[in-house]
Formats: C-alpha cells, structure tokens, sequence
C-alpha cells in the first residue's frame, strides 16, 4: 500500500503519534490489512535505514535487488522473501526482527492513494507517461505486436546521468514482459467432464516477432533481479 501524502509527512517527523497515523489512515481502510500498522513499520523501517547510512543503491547493491524495489520492501509496497529478509537483517541490524518477519508474512496491499498525484515529483513523472502515452504504445505495438507491458515481471531502476552542459538529469528504466493480447474462438472452447469450458488461447503476434526477445537497438541489455516486481 502506498502511503497517503500526509501519512509519508507523519513518519517523516521524528514525534508520530498513534492517533495520528490512524487519522492519516482512515480514507484508505481495508478489512484484512491495517494501513496504521503498515505506515508505523514503514516509518521503523527507514529509521533503521537511516540508522545505517546505506542510501537505496547501497541496500540495493547488498540485497541485490533494484534501489526502487527496496524502497518498495521499505515501504510495505513489495513482498519479502526468506532469502532477502536474511540479507536485510544483516545490513539494517536496528530493524526488529517482527517487523522483518511481518514482511514476509503480510501480503502488501499495492495501492495508491490519489492525494500522491499532487506531488510535483509524481506529478511530472505521471505526466510524462500520459504525454508520451500514444507514442510509447504505437512504438511497443510496432516492435511487438499487439500486447502490453507487464507491471508484474517488471524491472525498474532510477538512476541519474550527467547532461552535456554538466547538469544532473534523472533515468528512470522500465524494463517489463511483453505480454500479447489472445484470440478465444468460440469454435476454440473444450467441455471437460465438469462441464466448465476451457477457452484455447490463441498467441496472435505478428510474424518474424520472437515475444521472448523484443527489443529495440536502443534497448539496455540488464539482468532481472530475483526479487523484482
């Protein structure tokens, strides 16, 4: 679950009540996860991140995972894993051991709350997609065929470059499956003994398109982090 603005605003300052995480809360409730619970271990969390010295690529480097994954893992936006929970103990000692073992054992609620929207950094970041949106989507239908990008085995890394005129600019990389559109004939449906139909899909990607290997000359090559979204 992603936190809302002024729940992030709460765990960023050193005095946060319980009172008033559950106030910041209270317009994002779900009935089997407790989004107070989740805001006080994210807000234990980067304490102990703090505590540290470790920046996102730090941990990320350690845990070998992406720095936006482990920020996603931070933020109880991304499940742990038994074999990264081991390495995320070592490298943030301060963290209590409950509130790792919560984090393999919670199932993250992976939400937005729309109040982030209007956070210029968001902001500007949505805009981009949404600007380039068309654009993007005839380029991957071109290249690929008609499908979309995964959000799920999905690969994304933030990482900065040094312009020509020495200035820092940002690199955002989105690195996910090309998954294709299906075509369900009717004539394709099966009828099992239980009498529930069974559609046949049928992979309609162009011809001379290897779903497996689409890329672009420009593309980065990467290896895809165990942990990865």
């Amino acid at each position: 679950m992603m936190l809302s603005l002024a729940c992030r605003r709460f765990i960023a300052s050193s005095s946060v009540s319980t009172r008033a995480l559950a106030s910041a809360s209270a317009s994002r409730m779900y009935s089997s996860i407790s989004p107070t619970d989740v805001a006080e271990r994210t807000k234990r969390m980067l304490d102990a991140k703090e505590q540290s010295g470790l920046s996102y690529d730090e941990l990320a480097s350690k845990l070998g995972v992406t720095n936006t994954y482990t920020a996603q893992l931070l933020m109880g936006q991304a499940k742990l894993t038994a074999e990264t929970a081991t390495k995320l103990q070592e490298v943030l000692p301060t963290a209590s051991q409950q509130d790792i073992k919560d984090m393999q054992n919670t199932y993250p609620m992976r939400s937005f709350d729309e109040e982030i929207l209007k956070e210029p950094n968001v902001y500007r970041t949505y805009e981009a997609i949404t600007h380039y949106g068309e654009a993007i989507k005839s380029i991957i239908n071109e290249q690929c065929g008609d499908g979309i990008m995964s959000a799920i085995d999905f690969y994304c890394d933030v990482g900065t470059t040094t312009g020509k005129h020495g200035e820092k600019r940002v690199v955002i990389t989105f690195n996910g499956k090309f998954l294709p559109h299906i075509l369900v004939l009717s004539s394709s449906f099966n009828v099992t003994d239980d009498k529930r139909y069974i559609p046949t899909a049928i992979n309609v990607a162009p011809k001379n398109h290897d779903i497996g290997t689409c890329s672009s000359k420009n593309s980065i090559p990467y290896t895809a982090c165990k942990d990865s979204v």
